[in-house]
């Protein structure tokens, strides 16, 4: 899976660290599978959510557009569904409600996630960088910046991604990356790409008929934490992260190798330590 790349202290994509986030072994071994199985072609549905698929902050960009119409067909189709007067309500006012203000009442009320943040980690220095970042500019830009979104990050990964698929024998395809595409999305009103306030809507409706209904309307979503902390590699942790030549603020590395030697790093501990181990890596090249 491509990734974008993100600094440790920042829960957006609005920076970058200064390796490429790809797992070669990984992407090898499932072109690898997918040749093995017969096919030549791969083709991924990856950048859809970019493309067209998230409707937050349309409520503000059509507010703040005077696009009245399309707000209230919005809003009453929203009604429609199920949603309460109060909910309509936070979603207009949220509009008018500056982003670090925002960020302060998600933090008091616990909305932030907490346990987000391992315990080897300085809670303070982590929360420099705001947890939705997206809320930061104006609520005029945020749509703007989120149909942005995808463009930012590199491009290497992409690269080696399709070199792993020529050396195992397949030809790797991201329809949904196509600029063509891109623009097309991007030149749509937004009331067109999100008619209501559900994810990708744009494609299940144009799926509908093709794909099975249970498929389409299915609420639940499989994840993988079981995968990912068999894969955790403690032998790398503790090579780069146990005693290193370098110490970034914030960290506490003797609570963090206490994690690493006993084997009980959790979920959120292995995403911060991953992240962590990448910048270490780069560090000990110097």
């Amino acid at each position: 899976m491509v990734e974008l790349e993100r600094v440790i202290w920042g829960p957006g994509y609005d920076e970058v660290v200064p390796v490429p986030i790809l797992s070669v072994p990984e992407v090898s071994d499932a072109y690898s599978r997918a040749r093995n199985l017969g096919y030549d072609n791969v083709i991924s549905g990856e950048f859809a959510e970019f493309a067209f698929g998230s409707p937050k902050h349309i409520v503000p960009h059509l507010l703040t557009r005077g696009r009245w119409r399309a707000l209230a067909n919005l809003i009453q189709i929203e009604r429609k569904r199920g949603m309460a007067t109060p909910d309509v309500a936070m979603l207009l006012v949220q509009t008018f409600v500056p982003g670090r203000a925002a960020n302060w009442y998600l933090h008091r009320r616990g909305l932030d996630l907490p346990g987000r943040i391992p315990n080897w980690l300085d809670q303070k220095k982590i929360n420099e960088a705001p947890y939705r970042s997206d809320l930061m500019p104006s609520s005029r830009q945020r749509w703007r910046q989120l149909q942005l979104v995808g463009t930012k990050g590199a491009t290497i990964t992409l690269e080696a991604d399709e070199i792993c698929a020529a050396m195992t024998g397949v030809t790797s395809r991201r329809p949904m990356a196509d600029v063509d595409l891109w623009e097309f999305f991007l030149g749509l009103p937004a009331e067109i790409k999100h008619p209501d306030l559900r994810f990708k809507i744009l494609a299940h409706g144009k799926l509908r008929g093709v794909l099975p209904d249970e498929i389409l309307d299915r609420r639940d979503k499989t994840v993988f934490d079981d995968h990912v902390m068999t894969h955790i590699d403690y032998g790398t942790l503790r090579r780069l992260l146990v005693r290193p030549p370098h110490r970034m603020p914030g960290v506490n590395y003797e609570r963090l190798a206490e994690r690493i030697e006993r084997k009980e790093l959790n979920r959120a501990d292995w995403f911060w330590a991953r992240d962590l181990a990448w910048i270490h890596s780069f560090l000990n090249a110097w």
